[in-house]
């Protein structure tokens, strides 16, 4: 968990894939970049596929009652 890493060691550098010299922070953002890559290619997919909005941003079409 993120969380329970101290601050202090996002600065730690670590070899990822025998190749890349990067700090843990840097690496932590890496892989949150990649995911929310892979994330937004399966939204795609999925609209695509169904033709449907998936209602994420549903809660803006809210009509409040005076």
């Amino acid at each position: 968990m993120i969380a329970a890493l101290p601050q202090s060691r996002l600065s730690e550098r670590r070899t990822i894939q025998k190749h890349w010299d990067v700090t843990v922070l840097e690496a932590i953002y890496h892989v949150v970049e990649h995911f929310s890559m892979h994330t937004g290619q399966i939204i795609f997919a999925t609209k695509l596929l169904t033709g449907e909005d998936l209602g994420f941003y549903g809660y803006l079409k809210r009509v409040e009652k005076p």
